[in-house]
């Protein structure tokens, strides 16, 4: 793929602030000297091996403070540890971050009517940064979910969510109408700026939206968002009535929103068929789209009304946490031209104290350092998670609950930490353009829903070179069907399907070793074990059956050099 175009951002409390998904911090950028006969100009490019940041051409590390509640002499003791960027939190409602709680923002909400941005409060809380730090630059971390007062003009435009007027009624993710009109005061808000005597401090704006600012909203049944769908799905289908008939029984109008009870209802174990679900698979894709456009028309209000100075990104990219409320889009969010950074939570934080605000300068001098140096990768070692296969679980199975049946799938990439070897982080969506030439392991992590076409890719990218892939449950489960024979044609193994298995120990002994390994095996549904076709056994069940096995080379395709395929199927 070559080196990307976008930046992730780290963050981490300094205030005790941040709630369990650790939005009370953000580190975003060290500061650079600005001309203030010139306007401030920023960008992301690749540097020294990595995408990096630039403050009117000068590279630069990501950090800096940040809090919900910030004690102006906080600014003071950073600047004295030589740490100039801070990112100021600002909203546009009064509204605290979903549903109905007792919490107030720092700030009153900017966005006060139509045409009414509170520059004011702005200025005011940029001052007391500058005041204390004449060298800041400040990134506007904005809240962008509706005012009330937008409400009550565009009831059709909001969610279900509460009453109409009340903190846990807001706009839905499919309004156009609230896109627009929160673009246009964004524009205001970052003109404003850009014309004060604060210019040139500011370097980027963080539009933020939905629960907890993360850009994340389980799926509202509103009118809005119904509207919006069956317009998404005609023109996903090419605005053909008969292929949509033929596919869903139904003509576009005529298509019913699914019901809660659809959306959880799964077909196969905790799979859902496309010959059964595709309209629910579908509405996951449509639910992750349009969170992902709002934010995308926010980060393009500030690219115009910046002409292209300022740096803007949001929240996203919780696959593995989150892909119930609409997190299966990052490869559009990252493709798009309007957006420099993506970042997501932490989790926990550090309180304000004298031993911490030290640390942070200790950890500036050892990042100004890194800057210099080369930083690219030496990894032989890939890790893959497809956000697509998550379409094909019903809403409820993989989410942040109780009854979560694919926690595994977090754990295994967590697991890749500890092999003793650095390893890299992708989307399977990168997979067509990596330069595959110096790894030697590549994880599938999560590669359930795999095309004809991405077979084919598979084949002919990775599986030669001597290289070892591992596959880890239900591999290839599903192309335009459901069926244990979609593995089997993958691996080159056959593998059975039964309807489930409980959590079970599994003992794990590879050729030509004496020593005998064992792990508690997930609990699946369906359950898979090979029966026939595997080079080695590895791993068993304690009634025996086959559930790590390997596959040296191949038995119908043709390979350079060779290969070896390990699949895990109780991981």
């Amino acid at each position: 793929m070559g080196t990307p175009t976008h930046i992730w951002m780290c963050w981490g409390a300094t205030d005790g602030t941040a709630d369990n998904t650790g939005t009370g911090a953000m580190c975003v950028l060290v500061p650079a000297q600005a001309n203030p006969a010139e306007k401030i100009r920023c960008e992301v490019k690749p540097h020294n091996g990595k995408t990096t940041v630039f403050v009117n051409g000068v590279p630069k590390f990501p950090m800096a403070f940040t809090s919900y509640y910030p004690e102006q002499y906080r600014y003071r003791q950073m600047a004295e540890q030589g740490i100039h960027t801070y990112l100021l939190i600002l909203t546009m409602t009064d509204k605290w971050l979903g549903g109905d709680m007792p919490v107030k923002w720092n700030t009153p909400g900017l966005w006060r009517g139509p045409d009414e941005v509170d520059l004011a409060t702005v200025e005011e809380n940029l001052k007391k940064i500058v005041d204390m730090d004449p060298e800041a630059l400040i990134v506007i971390r904005v809240f962008c979910d509706s005012p009330i007062w937008w409400d009550l003009l565009h009831p059709e435009e909001t969610n279900t969510q509460g009453k109409l007027g009340g903190q846990g009624r807001r706009q839905s993710f499919s309004s156009l109408v609230w896109r627009k009109d929160t673009a246009e005061a964004l524009k205001k808000l970052v003109r404003g700026v850009s014309a004060s005597k604060y210019g040139n401090r500011v370097i980027g704006y963080m539009p933020t939206a939905g629960d907890t600012e993360e850009m994340s909203k389980h799926i509202d049944s509103g009118v809005c968002t119904q509207k919006r769908f069956r317009e998404w799905l005609f023109a996903r289908y090419g605005k053909d009535n008969g292929e949509i008939e033929r596919l869903f029984g139904n003509k576009i109008e005529e298509i019913a929103f699914p019901s809660p009870a659809e959306r959880s209802k799964a077909d196969c174990g905790n799979f859902l068929d496309p010959q059964k679900s595709r309209l629910v698979i579908e509405l996951r894709q449509f639910h992750s789209d349009e969170i992902v456009d709002s934010g995308l028309a926010f980060c393009k209000a500030v690219k115009e009304a910046s002409d292209g100075r300022l740096l803007t990104g949001t929240f996203y990219g919780y696959t593995q946490l989150w892909p119930d409320t609409g997190h299966l889009a990052l490869r559009r969010m990252l493709d798009s031209e309007h957006i420099d950074f993506v970042t997501t939570a932490g989790g926990g934080g550090a309180s304000e104290n004298d031993s911490i605000i030290k640390m942070f300068g200790q950890m500036r001098i050892a990042a100004e350092e890194s800057i210099s140096r080369p930083r690219g990768s030496v990894s032989q070692v890939a890790v893959f998670v497809d956000e697509n296969s998550f379409r094909y679980l019903p809403y409820g199975v993989s989410d942040r609950n109780k009854n979560n049946k694919f926690l595994w799938i977090r754990a295994q990439v967590g697991a890749a930490g500890y092999i003793g070897a650095p390893n890299d982080f992708y989307l399977f969506d990168d997979l067509k353009d990596l330069d595959l030439s110096r790894f030697r392991m590549l994880v599938f992590v999560n590669a359930f829903a795999l095309s004809e076409e991405q077979r084919a890719m598979i084949r002919e990218r990775c599986m030669n070179d001597k290289r070892l892939l591992v596959w880890v449950y239900a591999p290839g489960l599903i192309k335009d069907n459901l069926s244990a024979d979609n593995i089997s044609s993958l691996l080159g193994m056959k593998v059975r399907m039964e309807a489930t298995h409980p959590k079970a120990q599994i003992s794990v002994k590879f050729p030509g070793e004496t020593k005998v390994y064992n792990y508690e095996g997930a609990e699946v549904s369906p359950f898979f074990h090979v029966v026939e076709g595997a080079d080695a056994e590895v791993g068993h069940t304690a009634e025996g059956r086959v559930v790590v096995a390997e596959k040296n080379d191949t038995f119908d395709i043709p390979c350079t050099n060779g290969m070896t395929r390990i699949f895990q199927i109780l991981p």
